[in-house]
């Protein structure tokens, strides 16, 4: 058995605080992973959709990263709006 297909879609970027973002989606093995990247190339954070038993669904950073969740939810939410303009 070989390893899982990285599958790539379309980058995209988000405006966060005033900056532009570089965001590549990824799957792997039935995930799909958000990395958000500065214009300067280096991994701002990495994200995942979550579902969590007192927060149906929630954002979270990979690695898992307390400090940085409340971060992961906007940087979520702009994403999520990326896909789903009229909401």
């Amino acid at each position: 058995m070989g390893s899982p297909e990285l599958i790539k879609t379309e980058p995209f970027t988000i405006e966060y605080n005033g900056s532009i973002l570089d965001v590549a989606v990824e799957a792997l093995g039935g995930n799909t992973i958000y990395l958000v990247k500065s214009k300067g190339g280096g991994l701002f954070i990495a994200l995942v959709r979550a579902t969590g038993l007192n927060d149906p669904k929630f954002w979270a950073t990979i690695p898992e990263n307390a400090k940085r969740h409340e971060e992961a939810q906007v940087i979520g939410a702009l994403i999520f709006r990326h896909f789903n303009p009229m909401q």
